[in-house]
């Protein structure tokens, strides 16, 4: 299978690093110096299932130059495929392509969900199969997959060994495949004895450790315990690089999983923890966590305001050495951050290149930097990591009055806020969404009711070009005009085409 990629981009490294932990053969390509053709375009949506416009890269800056949101509508589908082949960076990445699907944007879910079939299956390469019931569902897929990876009856074992022959046939290739060079190793026995040889390395161990999420390693101490974790709420899912390294074997039995930790592997995390090896992972994941606080909040700082920030909140300090060496691994892993030169900056900023900090630097040198105590801050961190607000709650109230799905709204919700923090209010944009979406005004009264509930979500968010502060914030303090007045906006809603 092909991987269509940016390789500057953090979100394609994410999809790749999923990849390797499957333990899955690929073919990377650059998107933007080897961008498809018209033909592989057509070709890929036809056999996608998507509609046409998940090809699009709706965030870059392409996209926004040439006015795509309103041109769109009115253009054929042939016009938009030779379009996206006209340039790769208006194509959303990264791009999966198999035999049996293509996957357009990365969301993790969706890709195991396509890829665990694939896994049990045996096709290494995603092949088409003769074998293989067409009518067989996604669900029926993944179950029999983790059916591999999670023995259904049989006692559980506690060494490297047991462990690893119990998987069965492609489970225990999943290992094979993510821990040792393709081709290295060609007999069963001599893998087992390499992938063991590994997996009790201190070393190997302690390195693909410091990459864990906090979630996973947590998981992994309980399942440490004598007779292992075992749980009828946690999903194999939630520990898929731990299994297919080898380092947690799943049983099932009793109606819940039984989490084990082989006797080889546990002796080593209980060294570790003796050597402060927890105390520095705790020290990396407190990195990571206000690094994804200041670019949620902020869009980017400069890493030196970084590490300021940083000291201040915290007991142990960090310095530049340690920020590029612990940041930039992190980044690769399930962070909004990425490293751009001197600064820390949101993955959204990669889009455009980077182009755009020196802009919103700019605009936010007459405000100060809105610093808000540690608990606050740590909250941007989180995801959602806007603060509900009266604001945030109107539009959800208003939403569900004009017929859109209760576990939607929560997500057009955050979209708008997003859309508010990063650009500036976009109105002209929202009232597309919600015109593509089927809602209707019910008269220019409800119009202005709306637009003043946007109005507000506006002038009380926290906004990149004003460092963090809110309109209302700024005008209270400097007298600026930052807040937005209806006036000032283009209030005909888009005709939605027929």
């Amino acid at each position: 299978m092909t991987i269509l990629c940016y390789p500057k981009c953090a979100t394609c490294k994410k999809a790749l690093d999923l990849l390797t932990e499957l333990g899955l053969p690929y073919t990377v390509r650059d998107i933007k110096a080897e961008n498809p053709t018209y033909d592989e375009l057509k070709e890929w949506f036809e056999r996608s299932g998507l509609p046409l416009s998940r090809f699009f890269n709706t965030s870059g800056t392409a996209y926004r130059a040439l006015n795509l949101r309103e041109r769109l509508p009115d253009m054929s589908a042939e016009e938009q495929l030779r379009l996206l082949a006209s340039d790769g960076m208006l194509v959303r990445r990264p791009l999966l392509v198999a035999n049996k699907f293509v996957l357009a944007g990365f969301n993790e879910t969706e890709w195991i969900t396509a890829l665990s079939g694939a896994i049990f299956t045996g096709l290494s390469e995603l092949s088409d199969d003769d074998n293989m019931d067409p009518a067989a569902s996604t669900a029926e897929m993944i179950e029999d997959f983790f059916a591999q990876l999670c023995l259904l009856d049989g006692e559980p074992h506690y060494t490297l060994p047991e462990q690893l022959l119990d998987r069965g046939g492609e489970a225990f290739e999943v290992v094979s495949r993510t821990i040792l060079k393709r081709g290295t190793v060609k007999t069963k026995e001599k893998r087992l004895e390499a992938i063991v040889k590994k997996l009790s390395d201190k070393e190997f161990l302690k390195e693909f450790f410091s990459e864990l999420l906090q979630e996973e390693w947590n998981l992994l101490i309980e399942a440490c315990a004598e007779g292992g974790l075992i749980s009828d709420e946690i999903e194999p899912v939630a520990c898929l690089p731990l299994i297919s390294y080898g380092i947690i074997t799943v049983y099932q039995g009793d109606n819940a999983c039984h989490f084990i930790v082989p006797e080889e592997v546990k002796k080593i995390i209980f060294e570790l923890k003796a050597e402060g090896f927890e105390e520095e992972l705790r020290h990396r994941w407190l990195l990571s966590q206000f690094a994804d606080a200041s670019v949620n909040l902020y869009g980017f700082l400069a890493i030196d305001e970084f590490i300021e920030l940083f000291n201040a909140f915290n007991e142990r300090h960090t310095d530049t050495a340690e920020v590029k060496r612990v940041l930039a691994k992190s980044a690769d892993l399930d962070c909004q951050y990425t490293i751009h030169n001197k600064y820390l900056a949101h993955e959204y900023l990669e889009d455009n290149d980077f182009n755009d900090i020196l802009p919103i630097k700019n605009t936010r040198k007459a405000f100060p930097r809105y610093t808000p105590d540690r608990a606050e801050f740590l909250r941007w961190a989180e995801y959602p990591f806007y603060a509900e607000s009266p604001e945030t709650r109107k539009l959800g109230t208003w939403l569900s009055k004009h017929k859109i799905d209760a576990e939607e709204i929560p997500d057009i919700v955050l979209s708008v806020a997003l859309t508010i923090i990063r650009d500036d209010l976009n109105i002209q944009g929202i009232l597309d969404f919600l015109t593509d979406n089927d809602v209707q005004f019910r008269g220019k009264n409800d119009l202005n009711n709306f637009l003043q509930i946007i109005l507000e979500l506006n002038n009380n968010t926290r906004m990149w070009r004003l460092y963090g502060n809110t309109p209302n914030e700024q005008s209270a303090d400097t007298g600026g005009d930052v807040v937005i007045q209806k006036g000032q906006l283009d209030l005909t809603p888009r005709k939605k085409k027929k």
